[in-house]
């Protein structure tokens, strides 16, 4: 198992807690999920991976290794559903683009509030998105400089009761 060597490189380098983004596939937004003609498909591939996830590779490991999951980024009702049932598996944060305008989805300032029963899940479960400016976004082939001076990661403030404003940080 992974967190059998994990775990003590961990204590080895200080570090008290970790969490792992995707690559490769499922890529660091699960945008290998949403490009696949089928979604339904996609999304039962996309909840094994939570799945793993949050028993496989961080269960055990005493809250050292934080679940990192994964949401629908195709359809924003099954992304809310999707935090809804990892949050209730232990996990609170997600991985999300912060550009979804460049995969060919709905703006985050979408006029038709798009995202919000995403956030809005978020929200309820305490559940915060971790970004990974720009390694994504720029697809295969792009500049490395581009990806190596990118900062590491971001998180979203979600609003407070009465407000509507999601503020990125």
């Amino acid at each position: 198992r992974v967190r059998t060597f994990r775990l003590p490189n961990q204590l080895t380098n200080h570090v008290e807690v970790a969490l792992n983004y995707p690559n490769t596939f499922p890529r660091f937004a699960g945008q290998g999920f949403a490009e696949r003609a089928d979604h339904e498909l996609g999304l039962a591939c996309l909840q094994i991976y939570n799945d793993w996830m949050i028993d496989e590779w961080c269960g055990g490991s005493g809250g050292r290794l934080i679940p990192l999951t994964l949401v629908p980024l195709w359809d924003a009702q099954l992304a809310a559903a999707e935090v809804r049932r990892t949050a209730a598996r232990g996990s609170r944060a997600i991985t999300w683009t912060e550009m979804p305008s460049y995969l060919g989805l709905p703006s985050i300032h979408d006029p038709d509030r798009y995202w919000d029963p995403l956030f809005e899940a978020c929200n309820e479960t305490s559940t915060v998105l971790g970004l990974l400016p720009l390694l994504w976004e720029a697809g295969p082939g792009a500049d490395v400089s581009a990806r190596i001076a990118a900062p590491v990661v971001g998180t979203v403030r979600f609003p407070r009761q009465g407000s509507s404003r999601y503020e990125l940080r």
